[in-house]
């Protein structure tokens, strides 16, 4: 990019911070990260970087003023018309928040949990820089001249909203960054560490039992072989036709009563009296 400026170091904002970027691992080129950044409108800066077997390249999408020396990163800023203002010869000294006798916030991602409760776990083998699952640094807010890792452990632990912080030992300086997004890997970097704050009821203390896997069915065993020829069954027999019916019987009667005879008349009187018998003539 014609009349840009190179400074050894990862970008960084007026802020302090990284600002917003869109980051491209495995570009091969540095030639190739600044052409992304001339195509793109919204690019301001791009940082490349060689880290031992990785490359990657940032492309940043706010106005960069200064950059934190790290080995092996590259800042370049666009030329513009009009210069920016120069950076700050000193970053701000931090302040504590909350203090003693302001409350503690209890809005934040992380729960209010006491200062006893709280654990650390440090990502990364070996250590490095704190990353988002995407895989870049997210929100964070920076403090320098942090002496000592413990002292970026308090300042995480007092504000709820930090989920992780980043110390890290750079020559003769040194810094602190507490994040507010969640945090789960590291990128191997030298003199960095990052440390992710856990409570009471986190995910990682209580994780989900895995779900057993499904066993196996037994193998179906093959049907035993017959020892004989089965015999053949016979054809059903044919359908009887259902037995007749008897036949119906008229319906019973009363006997047949004999007709009704008129008494019998008295025999008729003869007119004349009755013949004297006539004697038999004797035998011979």
């Amino acid at each position: 990019i014609p009349g840009s400026g190179r400074k050894d170091g990862a970008c960084r904002t007026h802020s302090g911070g990284a600002g917003n970027f869109d980051v491209i691992w495995g570009e091969p080129t540095e030639e190739g990260c600044r052409w992304r950044c001339a195509q793109n409108l919204a690019c301001f800066a791009y940082e490349y970087a060689n880290i031992r077997r990785y490359t990657r390249c940032e492309l940043h999408n706010e106005r960069v003023a200064y950059t934190v020396p790290v080995v092996g990163y590259r800042c370049y800023a666009k030329a513009e018309t009009h210069p920016p203002p120069p950076p700050p010869l000193r970053p701000p000294l931090p302040q504590l928040v909350p203090t003693a006798k302001s409350p503690r916030p209890t809005d934040g991602l992380v729960p209010a949990a006491e200062m006893s409760d709280i654990r650390w776990i440090e990502l990364g083998a070996p250590p490095g820089s704190c990353r988002t699952r995407r895989g870049h640094t997210g929100t964070y807010k920076l403090y320098w001249n942090v002496a000592q890792p413990k002292d970026c452990e308090e300042r995480c632990a007092r504000n709820t909203k930090c989920n992780a912080y980043e110390w890290a030992a750079i020559h003769r300086y040194t810094r602190c960054e507490l994040h507010f997004d969640q945090i789960s890997d590291s990128l191997p970097i030298e003199g960095f560490r990052c440390f992710i704050k856990v409570y009471p009821g986190h995910p990682l203390l209580n994780p989900k039992p895995p779900t057993p896997p499904l066993l196996p069915l037994p193998p179906e065993s093959p049907p035993a072989p017959p020892s004989s020829p089965p015999i053949p069954s016979l054809p059903p027999p044919p359908p009887q036709p259902p037995p007749p019916l008897p036949p119906l019987s008229p319906p019973h009667s009363p006997p047949m009563l004999p007709p009704l005879m008129p008494p019998p008349s008295p025999p008729p009187q003869p007119c004349f009296p009755p013949r004297p018998p006539i004697p038999k003539p004797p035998p011979e």
